[in-house]
């Protein structure tokens, strides 16, 4: 960087570096800004997700209730009910 002397003691920057600075800086600041966004809306995300955990949850509660214990094959609509599960290998 060149400088120039303004003062004794004082020196200043040459304007080329003080306006390659600020616009280095002025990049930085925006970048930071993006990256509380991004993280704003990835908190907002994760609470989506917990809510859709939730609904599932309340959904399984329902089933259990109907229909009893079991694992629910999403593909088929199958509840495999945990109790013959185990009589299975009990009886293996």
């Amino acid at each position: 960087m060149a400088t120039k002397k303004v003062e004794p003691n004082v020196v200043k920057v040459d304007d080329k570096s003080l306006e390659e600075l600020r616009n280095l800086r002025l990049g930085q600041q925006r970048l930071q800004i993006e990256v509380g966004a991004v993280e704003a809306h990835k908190a907002a995300l994760v609470t989506e997700i917990g809510k859709f955990a939730d609904k599932i949850s309340a959904i399984m509660r329902e089933l259990e209730e109907k229909h009893g214990k079991g694992n629910l094959n999403l593909e088929t609509g199958i509840i495999i009910p945990l109790e013959e599960k185990v009589e299975e290998n009990v009886n293996s």
